[in-house]
């Protein structure tokens, strides 16, 4: 699930604040952020980032070339994808 589709289809169901830190702890422990970078992340990008290892987000947060590779890879296998689809 890319950014932009994550984006269109979360609904805010409340904000949970003890959730949101817990997740924020988990974050920083399990992948190895820092709590400056995860400062003003929302909480719909910090669960992306978390459950989903979305490459979009990470790069966001940490401003990492790999991140940016892995988006643009990831990108040109949707294109791929479409093509091959078109073909058929």
């Amino acid at each position: 699930m890319t950014l932009a589709n994550y984006s269109l289809v979360y609904k805010n169901k409340g904000f949970d604040i003890t959730g949101y830190n817990k997740l924020k702890e988990a974050a920083v422990k399990e992948l190895g952020l820092t709590w400056k970078q995860l400062k003003y992340i929302k909480n719909w990008k910090l669960e992306l980032i978390y459950f989903y290892n979305e490459p979009q987000a990470l790069f966001e947060v940490t401003g990492k070339k790999r991140y940016w590779i892995k988006w643009q890879l990831e990108r040109l296998a949707q294109f791929c994808d479409k093509q091959l689809l078109m073909l058929d």
